[in-house]
């Protein structure tokens, strides 16, 4: 039995909306994952952007309804002060709104987007600001490039002098998520491991490979699926897009477990710079990397988490450790 589906745990660059897009920068966008897999609901609140400036370009202030992590990939702060580097920032969001929508709220934008202040009253703003109406105006009606600003010298030199203290481990742990950075060299893997509690969101920021992730829950769902085989592999569909894009290629395994009619689903997809996946918790995965791959995770849920490794921790093409290899074969 062959057919062609796309993995709904693993997301192409493709995959994220734009938000903002001008000559200057852009923001992406992950929304609306879980829609397509009752697993990802408890997570839906939770959400992945990626922002991208131009050298030498300002991104004006923004709020928005969510906590917010941030990671660097290149360059710093949020202003692009490198005359050749852009600025990379993975934003990982947590929505603190009622409905559990995330949203931007601007306030230096002018018209596109229209900043936030418009919407309030000319009296509000004067009382607000101690400043005549036709002074707050005449900012909004010059501010026409939007939230990406071309930066001069004089001004990123400016802003170079302040900087800013932080107390990044309280506001993680009152988050109860945890950040880390995966770095394996070409050839190498990270050994099959399961977390007991947390769900990891990871962005890969570098190299290329592959990931398989096992999951009864989709197994489940596949009622078409009633043949007793111990292996049934769907055909592998394959979507080139280019770089930072993703080959898809999801091949479904059913196993028979230590109950009886436990079946896995093995999702299995290539994994390129900007692919996006997610791994629930309590799911055996397994990453190897055909170049050297940096992955940059948000595992939420973090606390009293158990990392479980069904392997070795990292192996370099067929080495395995041996108490791992005895303790498998049961020696």
């Amino acid at each position: 039995m062959k057919n062609k589906k796309k993995t709904t745990l693993v997301f192409g660059r493709e995959r994220l909306r734009y938000e903002i897009r001008s000559d200057r920068g852009y923001m992406k966008v992950l929304d609306k994952f879980h829609e397509k897999s009752k697993l990802l609901i408890g997570i839906a609140n939770y959400s992945i952007s990626l922002l991208v400036a131009n050298p030498r370009t300002f991104v004006t202030p923004l709020h928005f309804d969510a906590d917010c992590v941030c990671y660097m990939v290149e360059v710093l702060y949020l202003v692009s002060s490198y005359r050749r580097k852009s600025l990379v920032l993975v934003k990982f969001l947590r929505s603190t709104s009622l409905t559990g929508q995330i949203t931007n709220f601007y306030a230096a934008g002018g018209e596109n987007p229209e900043s936030v202040y418009r919407s309030f009253r000319d009296e509000v703003l004067e009382a607000a600001f101690n400043v005549p109406r036709d002074r707050f105006e005449r900012v909004f009606s010059k501010q026409r490039e939007g939230v990406f600003i071309e930066a001069s010298e004089e001004q990123i030199q400016a802003l170079s002098r302040y900087s800013a203290d932080s107390d990044d481990d309280r506001k993680l742990g009152r988050l109860n998520l945890r950040v880390s950075l995966e770095n394996i060299s070409e050839g190498a893997m990270m050994a099959p491991l399961c977390n007991s509690r947390f769900a990891k969101f990871a962005v890969v920021t570098k190299g290329s490979g592959y990931v398989e992730i096992l999951c009864p829950h989709m197994a489940h769902q596949d009622q078409h699926c009633s043949q007793p085989h111990r292996y049934m592999e769907h055909e592998e569909e394959q979507e080139e897009m280019g770089r930072g894009g993703i080959r898809y290629g999801e091949e479904e395994e059913y196993q028979e477990g230590r109950w009886q009619g436990q079946r896995y689903r093995r999702v299995r997809a290539h994994i390129s710079r900007g692919t996006i996946f997610i791994v629930p918790s309590g799911h055996p995965v397994v990453e190897v990397h055909d170049q050297n791959l940096q992955t940059i995770c948000f595992e939420i849920r973090a606390d009293r988490n158990e990392r479980i490794f069904l392997a070795g921790v990292i192996t370099q093409g067929k080495g395995t450790t041996v108490i791992c290899k005895r303790c498998h074969a049961g020696l």
